[in-house]
């Protein structure tokens, strides 16, 4: 974990050991691979997850991720106040999820890969 005036990085290898199945399929991985899973939170509403995975030996640790594939998202937490919550938290993220039910008409022929946690919690 490192500590910054702004923010908190949490980073986590996993060395030498099969792909994720994701990665398997979305890479085409045939060997062992190094993942790395990096969480950078920003106070008080940002988490910036990024996970990744390099065939093993190529140097990822070191910052070298030549054949790497990765994942990054950004999550923003809903804060709710006296002052704000509610109705305009909720017409922001409208205003999101509007954006991203759109993209992928933008991109027609772009890969996509199915993953497990695109599915409803029941």
């Amino acid at each position: 974990m490192q500590r910054a005036p702004n923010n908190i990085l949490v980073t986590r290898w996993t060395i030498d050991q099969p792909a994720p199945p994701i990665f398997v399929k979305a890479g085409d991985f045939i060997g062992n691979v190094d993942c790395r899973q990096m969480i950078d939170y920003t106070p008080p509403v940002f988490l910036h997850p990024d996970v990744g995975a390099t065939p093993t030996g190529t140097g990822a640790p070191e910052g070298r991720r030549v054949g790497e594939i990765s994942m990054r998202s950004l999550n923003a937490i809903t804060l709710e106040t006296v002052t704000f919550g509610g109705r305009a938290a909720f017409l922001e993220e409208v205003a999101v999820f509007t954006a991203q039910h759109r993209s992928p008409t933008l991109h027609p022929n772009a890969p996509q890969v199915d993953m497990s946690a695109d599915s409803g919690v029941i």
